[in-house]
Formats: C-alpha cells, sequence, structure tokens
C-alpha cells in the first residue's frame, strides 16, 4: 500500500533510481530528516513508494556513521532546514513558525539538491500534499493548536 513518508534507512529501491535521485543529501548529518528528504524526493521527482507488509526489514544502530566524522550542535536543526528549504516550497514556513530558530542556522550549501530538483523536473510540495498525503495537514497542523488544558 503507498505511503507517503518512510523511515530513511529502510528503503529498499533500484541502485539506478537512488542514483537518478542524486542518493542521500550529504549536507544531512548523522540522522533525522533524511526519511523527509528521500520520501519527498521520491514522490515529487515522479516515482511511489510502497509498505510491503510481508517484507523483513534489519536495522543496525551504530554508534557513529562510518566516514563522517562527529558533528556537534544543532544538527536536527540543519537537516531539517535543508529538508524544506529544498522540497517543501512556500509550506516551508511552516517548518519556520513551529520551530523559529530554524530559520536562522546556516544549513550549508543546497545548491547540488536544489540542481537536481531542477534536473529532474520535480512536483512542487503542493502537488505531495494534494495527491500523496491529503490528511497530513488535518492530521499534523503546521501550526500547533492551543492546548486544551494544563496543569499538574
Amino acid at each position: 500500500f503507498s505511503n507517503p513518508i518512510m523511515n530513511g534507512g529502510l528503503f529498499a529501491m533500484s541502485r539506478k533510481f537512488f542514483w537518478e535521485l542524486g542518493g542521500y543529501d550529504l549536507g544531512i548529518r548523522i540522522w533525522g530528516g533524511e526519511q523527509y528528504d528521500l520520501s519527498f524526493k521520491i514522490w515529487q521527482c515522479h516515482g511511489e513508494m510502497f509498505d510491503a507488509p510481508c517484507s523483513r526489514v534489519g536495522h543496525i544502530f551504530r554508534d557513529a556513521p562510518p566516514g563522517r566524522p562527529s558533528v556537534k550542535g544543532d544538527f536536527l536543526s540543519v537537516n531539517y532546514k535543508r529538508v524544506a528549504e529544498v522540497w517543501m516550497d512556500e509550506f516551508k514556513e511552516a517548518i519556520y513558525k513551529r520551530n523559529k530558530h530554524v530559520r536562522e542556522v546556516d544549513a550549508g550549501d543546497m545548491s547540488k539538491e536544489l540542481e537536481i530538483r531542477k534536473r529532474l523536473q520535480c512536483k512542487p510540495f503542493k502537488w505531495f500534499l494534494e495527491n500523496v498525503a491529503p490528511d497530513l495537514v488535518e492530521r499534523y497542523p503546521p501550526i500547533e493548536p492551543p492546548d486544551f488544558a494544563n496543569g499538574t
């Protein structure tokens, strides 16, 4: 069955298609955001993604990713800003409204990712929301609703 977003380390796809999409964004550090990056990239760049309930996948966590230096600081904000700037078009404002500090983060050079999107003539994020995940905004509102109640 169709799936809008998959964990970034649990994909099975042809090597050819993976590299046509540019592989993983190497500006994304450690973990966090790669699931959105690759999922948006697949859907918006003319692919499809499906869950296969009968499949078996193993995932091994490591202390540090091989070949990458340890990253200090707020790497998650960098990762999410990269995804927002490359794939989410005007909807990136939802990320910035929810996490104001992300707007000011230096996310590095994104020109390679933007060039891939342009070269592959990828669809806009609005298309993703309307055709792949039409209930996303309803289930996960871009602006957090006010607390129903609070206290101790």
